[in-house]
Formats: C-alpha cells, sequence, structure tokens
C-alpha cells in the first residue's frame, strides 16, 4: 500500500470510528430497552414468534411493512436476536450504529478516494462535524431504523459500480445485484436505479461511453425501474397529487441542514428563504455538472460518483416528498439522507474549485447552520 493510500485509509477509517463513538455514547446515554411503535407489530408479531415456531418463510422476510419491503433489516433483526439471545432493541441500535459508520466510511472513499490528503480531510472533518450533531437521533435511538441505513449502503454501492465501469462487465453486474438489494431496503430504494440512469445516459451524450453494450445496460437499468416501480405500485396507498404539496416538501428537504428554524416567517419569507438554502446547497453539484458537460471527463473519473451520489439524495428527497407531506421532511429518520447534500457537494468543490471557494462555501454552510438551528 502505497503512503497516500495509507494515509487516506486511515483519514477515513478515524473518520467513521468517531461517529460511531459518538453514536455509541448516544446509545448508552439514552438509549430506552422497550421496544417502540413499529417494532411491536413488525417484530413482536410476526419476526420473532414466525421464526421461534419455525415457521418464518422467504416470503415473510420479502413481504411489505407499510410500503417498503425490509428484507435486509429482516434478516438483521433476527442476527441480534441470535447474537444476543433475546430481544433487545438496544443491543439493534449499537448494530445500527456500527452499520451506519460502516457506510460513511465506504461512502468517504467512494467520494474522495483521489483526493489530495489535505483536501481529503477537509472532506472528512466536515462529515464527521456533521453526523457528530444528533440529526438522525431517530436513527439512532430505534432498532427497528436501520432500513434507512440499507438504503444508503446499497445505493453508494450500486452508483460507484455501475457510473465508473462499462456496461455488463463483472463489476457492472454487482452494481446492478446492489440496485435490486437497494430496492429490498425501502421504498425509496428504487430511486437509485433514477440516478445511475441518468448519469449513464449523460455518459453516453458526452461519448465516455460508446457503444451497443451501453445501450444495453441502460435498456437493463430501465426495465428493473419499472419492475421496481410495478412492485411498489400494488402496495402504494392511492392519493391525489397535490403539486404545490410536493413541491414545498422538496424545497424543506433540499434546504436541510440550513434555516429549518424559520417557522416565524411569513410563508412566501419561509419559502425564499429555503430556495436560498437548498441553492447553497446544491450550487456546487450543478457546477460540477457543468464541468462535466465542458471537459467529458473518463469513466474513471471522481466526477461520476459524486454527481449520481448528489442525484441520488435529489431522488430520495422527491420519492418521500410524493409520500409524505411537507411538514414532515424534517422528521430525523430522514435526516440521515438529506444531511449527505453537504459532503458531496464539498467534495464537487474540492475536486474542481480552488481552497478559498472551498472555504467560503464550508464557512457559510457552517454559519448557516449555527445561524438557523436551535
Amino acid at each position: 500500500m502505497s503512503p497516500q493510500r495509507r494515509t487516506h485509509t486511515l483519514l477515513i477509517t478515524n473518520s467513521a470510528f468517531s461517529v460511531l463513538f459518538i453514536k455509541l455514547w448516544l446509545i448508552a446515554r439514552f438509549a430506552n430497552p422497550i421496544p417502540f411503535w413499529d417494532q411491536w407489530g413488525a417484530e413482536g408479531v410476526l419476526l420473532y414468534p414466525r421464526y421461534l415456531r419455525g415457521e418464518l418463510t422467504l416470503a415473510d422476510l420479502l413481504s411489505f411493512h407499510n410500503e417498503h419491503r425490509i428484507f435486509w433489516s429482516r434478516l438483521l433483526s433476527l442476527a441480534t436476536l441470535l447474537m444476543r439471545g433475546h430481544w433487545s432493541p438496544p443491543f439493534q441500535m449499537v448494530a445500527n450504529a456500527i452499520l451506519h459508520s460502516a457506510i460513511l466510511w465506504l461512502f468517504l472513499l467512494a467520494i474522495g478516494r483521489h483526493l489530495t490528503p489535505g483536501r481529503l480531510t477537509v472532506l472528512c472533518a466536515m462529515t464527521v462535524f456533521l453526523f457528530s450533531v444528533p440529526f438522525g437521533y431517530e436513527n439512532t435511538l430505534n432498532g427497528f431504523h436501520s432500513p434507512w441505513y440499507f438504503v444508503v449502503l446499497f445505493a453508494v454501492a450500486a452508483v460507484y459500480l455501475i457510473v465508473m465501469n462499462a456496461a455488463l462487465t463483472w463489476s457492472w453486474w454487482v452494481g446492478i445485484l446492489a440496485l435490486i438489494a437497494d430496492h429490498l431496503s425501502a421504498a425509496s430504494g428504487a430511486m437509485t436505479l433514477a440516478s445511475t440512469i441518468a448519469i449513464c445516459l449523460i455518459q453516453i451524450i458526452l461519448g465516455t461511453r460508446i457503444g451497443r453494450r451501453e445501450w444495453l445496460g441502460l435498456f437493463v437499468q430501465a426495465m428493473i425501474l419499472l419492475i421496481a416501480i410495478a412492485d411498489l405500485s400494488q402496495h402504494a396507498k392511492a392519493q391525489a397529487i397535490d403539486i404545490s404539496e410536493v413541491m414545498l416538501a422538496v424545497i424543506n428537504a433540499a434546504a436541510f441542514p440550513l434555516l429549518i428554524n424559520s417557522d416565524s416567517l411569513f410563508f412566501i419569507n419561509l419559502v425564499i428563504n429555503r430556495i436560498a438554502g437548498a441553492v447553497i446547497i446544491y450550487a456546487p453539484l450543478m457546477w460540477l455538472l457543468i464541468y462535466a458537460l465542458r471537459k467529458r471527463p473518463s469513466l474513471c473519473s471522481d466526477v461520476w460518483p459524486i454527481l449520481a451520489l448528489g442525484a441520488w439524495v435529489a431522488g430520495q428527497i422527491i420519492a418521500i416528498a410524493y409520500g409524505r407531506p411537507s411538514n414532515t421532511m424534517h422528521a430525523s429518520r430522514y435526516l440521515d439522507i438529506w444531511l449527505l447534500a453537504v459532503p458531496v457537494s464539498l467534495a464537487a468543490l474540492l475536486v474542481i474549485s480552488r481552497p478559498v471557494v472551498v472555504a467560503a462555501w464550508t464557512a457559510a454552510i457552517i454559519y448557516g447552520l449555527f445561524a438557523t438551528v436551535p
């Protein structure tokens, strides 16, 4: 291993462990051993009794929980039951904390592997700072909330393997399996396909991907997306679509973590402020997209996974905004996903911008965070 690779690994690993230790402290301080909310029905009524009676089937593991298929979370719950010997929500919380920290390790590796040690240090420091604040406390302190972590895990793997490898290669096919696995994590996992399709289509248009194999790969992804949507639609609740409500929900989520403490503002001012927050957060990704359209980077460039993960966060926002009221978009269980937009945008700046621009944007994010969050 080269000295630079060793430095990269050490920085990313220390960052993941830092977040893990903070999560473990939070669990030790505030964990409740009593199962909460959906745990009673999903685990206490369905999963554990059927397993202990020897009646649990693959169909049970793949079945819907509300509008979600939570296959991987059910497997993790069974694993914690076997390891602990009894149903222990705090033990599930610890397992989730380890899972989330491992995901952050993979995430930082995906978007920062070619950065210089100095720039990677900035990215890691910002990531640790953001995820040390317990925005996602609901996920940390609820043993049943691992689906939100699995969605991120398989999305990072799928995005990285698909957008940086030629279609129909073995690495690309592993990415396809990760896409399917993401659909079995939570309903919004299907939107990972939308982000990979969008980036692959851009690569084809720019000539980064050439040949019939690439069009076939795009077709395979599109078919899986249609199958996933059809699968979800059979269990989704019918609802009237209020475009204005969906747009407000998108703005509310896209502005996080900026400008969320503005309930005292008039409605128009609130919307304008949150649009401004969203623009600040996502502007680096738009800048990186323009850079990619002009420079046409190679398939192995770090530009592509950064853009794809930015598109993925946006896709998650749209998917959840469609099914949830705008005033619930800052619910703690979603914030671990919304928060990823900040390090992804920072990675975009670190790839294409001068240090002074990086410093100014980072300062704006930190100032906005302290100025608006109580």
